[in-house]
């Protein structure tokens, strides 16, 4: 699976990064990069907690939710 995934790795940047140039060809799109990170004033290491708690408190929330749900289902 792991060789799998590492193969698929090349095309998938490659279709991306052709699916980004089309979409600015054809829409006029523009990349706004770093406009976007100037309007976040953020620190490196509260973003990083931030996510680090955000992804378990998803996890927990969607778990305990499904067991829940699968409960009250029997």
């Amino acid at each position: 699976m792991l060789l799998i995934a590492v193969v698929l790795i090349v095309p998938a940047l490659f279709a991306g990064s052709l699916g980004m140039t089309i979409g600015q060809q054809v829409f006029q799109e523009t990349t706004r990069t770093r406009e976007a990170q100037s309007t976040f004033n953020y620190d490196v290491w509260q973003l990083f907690f931030a996510l680090l708690f955000g992804a378990g408190i998803a996890e927990e929330t969607v778990y305990r939710l499904v067991a829940v749900l699968n409960f009250h289902s029997i």
